[in-house]
């Protein structure tokens, strides 16, 4: 065998090689973007699931909230009843303290200067 014999042997070899490496390379990048793909598509998928979740978790809490401000809302007017109440009663205790005080500048008045 000459050189010629073997530069074709492996020009042939060489060949060979590439197609084999083109094709598997072809056939990898193929199931590479398949891959992907699918990834992509289950990642957009767990993604909406998890914005659902916590939309589902914010309205859920946001109600929550309503119903303890409204309790509170109730607590207040309570209160706020409450301390008109206690006004009305501290107005008419000063109203009877002041009567207090009148009658006992009169009754120190009658013993300091009895009448005959």
């Amino acid at each position: 065998m000459g050189v010629l014999d073997w530069l074709a042997v492996v020009s042939l070899g060489a060949t060979i090689f590439a197609l084999i490496v083109g094709l598997f390379s072809a056939y990898n990048g193929r199931q590479t973007r398949s891959y992907i793909g699918e990834l992509i598509r289950e990642s957009a998928n767990h993604t909406q699931e998890l914005i659902q979740t916590m939309q589902g978790g914010t309205r859920e809490l946001l109600e929550r909230m309503d119903r303890r401000l409204e309790a509170q809302q109730a607590f207040l007017e309570r209160m706020d009843q409450r301390l008109e109440a206690q006004r009305a009663l501290l107005e008419r205790q000063q109203a009877l303290l002041e009567r207090i005080a009148d009658r006992q500048d009169d009754i120190f008045t009658a013993v300091r200067h009895p009448r005959p």
